[in-house]
């Protein structure tokens, strides 16, 4: 995941997707969006939104801003730190060694639209229901939940994981998302917390449409479609024989 604020992520990540989609390979970006209080980032951030979409088969977005108001009261040091782990993890999780979770992935996000992924946790005394509610309150604080038209719910759960606990939370998330597409999966593991992903699909839009002014106003009708930068990405760097 990179933040489409920074300049290196604003300047490499639509070239890569470009690159991607002339080569007919799927992209499919995820972007760690910068905070509210980083309003000189917004900019960048909004302009990488618009160019990506244009070579990505779909945009997974975290919304920063959200993790950390779900965070304890730390030093802001640590908490930025807590966010990245958290992220990792989310993501871990999906991927880790279970290609049916990519393929369910792929199959939930092919629809070049955006994703949200969000998540919650709860701890060992705590029900696997918890770490469902987190996830949607992460969920429904970053965009409407009735817009979502597919939805992944992972489930990383404590030896305590059982199938009634798994029943229990797609219900909760049906109970948000209406008539949304659906699918799950789980894995049992050795720590006493349990982290519900979800990776919500379908979005035409999404808060962060207005970080890129000059895009709605225009409302797709740019003069200049270009990137804003380039490379050869066929450099001839000569072979060293041994």
């Amino acid at each position: 995941a990179c933040n489409p604020g920074e300049k290196i992520c604003a300047a490499l990540a639509p070239i890569i997707a470009k690159i991607c989609n002339d080569h007919e390979i799927k992209c499919m970006p995820v972007l760690s969006m910068p905070y509210e209080s980083e309003k000189h980032r917004h900019f960048n951030a909004g302009t990488t939104l618009t160019k990506l979409k244009q070579y990505s088969s779909n945009i997974i977005l975290i919304d920063n801003d959200e993790i950390l108001e779900s965070l304890p009261r730390i030093p802001i040091s640590e908490a930025f730190d807590l966010i990245y782990s958290k992220i990792a993890l989310s993501l871990s999780s999906l991927l880790s060694n279970n290609s049916n979770e990519l393929e369910n992935i792929l199959e939930i996000t092919d629809d070049d639209k955006y994703s949200i992924l969000s998540f919650g946790e709860s701890s060992f005394a705590e029900n696997t229901d918890i770490a469902v509610k987190n996830a949607l309150q992460m969920l429904s604080n970053t965009t409407n939940p009735s817009s979502i038209s597919r939805v992944l719910l992972f489930l990383n759960g404590n030896p305590k994981l059982s199938t009634t606990d798994i029943l229990s939370s797609v219900n909760m998330v049906k109970g948000q998302v209406n008539e949304s597409q659906i699918s799950h999966g789980y894995v049992n593991n050795n720590d006493s917390d349990t982290m519900a992903v979800l990776i919500s699909s379908g979005l035409t839009q999404t808060k962060f449409d207005d970080y890129d002014p000059l895009a709605t106003m225009f409302r797709g009708n740019n003069l200049d479609d270009d990137i804003e930068y380039h490379i050869d990405e066929n450099l001839e760097i000569p072979i060293l024989s041994e």
